[in-house]
């Protein structure tokens, strides 16, 4: 991703030494100039470097469907699914993250594809410091996704489909606490204390999750969805993750799940699992009289190297009604995820026909 550095170090003595008089407060301005570029000197010879890196993205689509009402009208408009804008900086050990939303505020409810909406809001999503304790550990604390779900962790902008599975959207909120993770050769793991349901109530929510690169090393790690920008060879990670919070507004709720991401040239395939307890009915909404199994299977296909690529994704959300979706997509990687058009089209099967839908969608997605 391309990347504009907004700051960096700024030395000036020239100008103090040209302006400098007799009186004893010119003096004085030039020591302190000199002591601070000595300053300056030193840390940069102990390698210590701080400054500010900024990049961002927009994501817009536009969904069609007469199956979706929209007030009066059927579902037939344009979002702003996303406008993103993220800071990080770095100084010696200890680096920072911001990351700013400005999005739509959505008025369908339909949260299979975005509807289209009215007026808007800017937020911080992540906040966090963090302290690279060593070459294998890492201290991050602040505000930031619990690590409980990996295909959860994946930028929007990096999406194989428009739309995240309903996986996603479930695990990729935001959460105040600490966490601490690691890599030791193919083994990565993550382990995390949040606030949780009770925000800062003395209940915290605990989340771990570890990650296997069975093949491929770390270039079998999931940072982008599909075949786009693979290494060479075969790539597959797979992963588990547990999740605990009690004393919560309805009751105690625990999760875990299973994952796994595999790449073979051309060919890319995905599969998501989350058990939910009966705690999770109640947090989750729809037609859940007890915990659901959601399950997510992705295939995908790169038919022009680099350029198309088509795919297929199966959810079964598990709910009474059995209700899943399928989700036919169709990528052209114009630059990249920085760069892409994707056309996406998802049929809704369930018992409830008020829940059944078809809803073509297009989007484009440009970021720096």
């Amino acid at each position: 991703m391309n990347k504009f550095v907004l700051s960096a170090l700024a030395l000036t003595s020239a100008g103090g030494l040209a302006s400098a008089g007799t009186g004893s407060e010119e003096w004085l301005t030039l020591d302190r100039e000199i002591e601070s570029l000595a300053s300056a000197q030193q840390a940069s010879a102990q390698g210590s470097t701080s400054g500010l890196t900024v990049s961002g993205f927009i994501r817009t689509s536009y969904q069609n469907s007469s199956d979706v009402d929209v007030g009066a009208n059927d579902l037939g408009g344009f979002s702003l699914d996303n406008a993103r804008i993220n800071i990080t900086g770095t100084i010696g050990d200890y680096m920072l993250f911001i990351e700013l939303e400005g999005a739509e505020t959505l008025t369908s409810t339909d949260g299979l594809l975005n509807g289209p909406s009215e007026g808007g809001s800017v937020g911080v999503l992540d906040a966090y410091g963090a302290w690279n304790i060593n070459e294998m550990f890492k201290l991050t604390m602040g505000q930031f996704r619990s690590p409980f779900l990996g295909s959860a962790q994946l930028s929007e902008q990096n999406l194989l489909f428009i739309d995240r599975t309903l996986l996603g959207y479930i695990w990729s909120s935001r959460d105040l606490g600490v966490m601490l993770s690691g890599q030791y050769d193919m083994l990565g793991w993550w382990i995390a204390a949040q606030n949780g349901l009770d925000s800062v109530g003395d209940d915290l929510a605990f989340s771990a999750r570890v990650a296997f690169d069975a093949m491929g090393g770390a270039n079998a790690r999931q940072q982008v969805e599909g075949a786009y920008g693979a290494a060479e060879g075969t790539l597959l990670g797979v992963s588990a993750g547990y999740y605990q919070d009690d004393d919560t507004v309805v009751d105690d709720v625990m999760a875990w799940n299973i994952e796994g991401n595999l790449v073979m040239g051309p060919f890319s395939a995905a599969a998501s699992y989350v058990d939910h307890d009966d705690g999770f009915a109640t947090l989750l909404g729809g037609n859940y009289t007890e915990g659901p199994s959601i399950m997510a299977l992705t295939a995908g296909f790169m038919f022009v190297p680099e350029r198309w690529e088509a795919a297929a994704r199966y959810e079964d959300l598990d709910d009474e009604d059995d209700t899943s979706v399928i989700t036919l997509g169709l990528n052209y990687y114009a630059i990249g995820h920085q760069a892409k058009w994707q056309i996406n089209y998802a049929m809704v099967d369930s018992d409830d026909s008020d829940l059944e839908a078809d809803i073509l969608g297009i989007g484009l997605t440009v970021g720096v």
